[in-house]
């Protein structure tokens, strides 16, 4: 008995292992699928809605913040204020992905804060 359950389960596995598949995908994002954070490029950022661009924009920099208050502190209080505060920082990114389709976005969004906020 115990046989003809685990015959019945592997068989189950295997019919539901491609509609699993499909299901991850049906996850993927509708406009830039599955890339990841590292691949996507300006062109990919600029085709999505403007809500989702800035809160894309505002993960990475938010990152960015994170990852340097504890390296960098003066220059992750700087990109904060420029971005979060009153600084120009989101319409400069949000007119940077426009400007340079080509570039990675997490690279344009680093590459455009250091310019705000030289290394001190």
């Amino acid at each position: 008995m115990r046989q003809a359950h685990t015959i019945v389960f592997s068989a189950l596995m295997a019919l539901a292992t491609p509609s699993l598949a499909v299901a991850q995908n049906a996850n993927a994002h509708p406009v830039i699928g599955d890339k990841a954070p590292r691949e996507l490029l300006n062109r990919d950022l600029a085709a999505l809605p403007m809500k989702q661009q800035q809160a894309w924009i505002h993960g990475a920099v938010t990152q960015a913040v994170t990852v340097l208050s504890g390296t960098a502190p003066e220059m992750s209080a700087c990109i904060a204020e420029w971005y979060f505060g009153a600084g120009t920082g989101k319409e400069t990114l949000v007119a940077g992905v426009r400007r340079y389709p080509d570039l990675p976005t997490g690279a344009m969004v680093w590459a455009v804060a250091q310019r705000a906020c030289p290394p001190i």
